[in-house]
């Protein structure tokens, strides 16, 4: 689960994101981007209590991990990195890792 100042990080950069259209000069864009912030800082608190957050680049790093798997590894560990590979084939579309 990402700590607090994570979501606070993505939160802000989603905020930006949606507020790219607004020029500098309008005074309501630092408003939008607060109020945007607060809403999906509030958000991910509460979906990160029932789901898991992991950035995709994690996913790969690990995916990559268990495909390198030495065949001198003992079974019950190549039965793991197995497992683990075939969960996050079975999460995540292999073709986009």
């Amino acid at each position: 689960m990402p700590i607090p100042k994570e979501i606070k990080k993505i939160a802000h950069e989603y905020s930006v994101l949606m507020a790219k259209d607004i020029p500098e000069s309008n005074c309501l864009k630092n408003e939008v981007i607060s109020s945007t912030e607060d809403y999906i800082v509030q958000f991910m608190s509460w979906i990160c209590t029932n789901f898991c957050i992991v950035p995709k680049s994690k996913v790969k790093e690990r995916y990559k991990e268990s495909k390198l798997q030495s065949k001198a590894e003992l079974k019950f560990d190549i039965l793991i990195g197995n497992s683990r590979v075939s969960l996050i084939e079975s999460l995540f579309n292999v073709d986009d890792l």
